[in-house]
């Protein structure tokens, strides 16, 4: 039972970073993870925000075992990923990106994470994202600019190299 106003157990947890009761708690039948995922504080969105690699994983690999909307979870990942590249945690980011169905998947404005790392001049997180061979580095925004002008304009030349491979 969550408290109002009050983060519940679940999110309690991955804040903290504690696997077993994260375990305990995913495993206990009054816990829908799906309701979790739709709150607005998350346990995903705090393990990410905590850089909790361990707890990613964990609660991605629930989401998986439960009757829970492919399409939910992609927004919600998408959404972090662009969140946590901002902010530049390699290990996090790889656990997202791995676990994407669809790296394209761009936000309101239809950036996708890609978008974000040049524009933030992370060129290891370029190189990460364009590892993944469905990424589409010819997208555009709204307004017709490429990822690629969106390298050039933060000046980041590496960034330009690494989309021109």
């Amino acid at each position: 039972m969550n408290l109002p106003n009050h983060p519940s157990p679940l999110i309690t947890a991955v804040g903290v970073g504690r696997p077993s009761i994260v375990k305990l708690l995913l495993d206990h039948p009054g816990v829908d993870i799906a309701a979790e995922f739709a709150s607005e504080l998350t346990p995903f969105k705090t393990a990410v925000e905590c850089w909790q690699v361990t707890m990613v994983k964990l609660l991605f690999e629930a989401s998986q075992t439960r009757d829970f909307a492919n399409i939910a979870l992609e927004r919600l990942l998408a959404e972090d990923v662009r969140h946590v590249v901002r902010d530049g945690h390699e290990d996090v980011i790889r656990v997202l990106i791995d676990a994407m169905d669809n790296i394209n998947h761009g936000d309101d404005d239809r950036l996708i994470a890609l978008h974000y790392a040049c524009r933030t001049g992370r060129v290891e997180l370029v190189e990460l994202i364009l590892a993944r061979k469905d990424v589409k580095p010819g997208s555009e925004d709204p307004s017709g600019r490429t990822i690629e002008s969106d390298a050039n304009e933060e000046g980041c030349a590496e960034c330009v190299r690494s989309l021109m491979i």
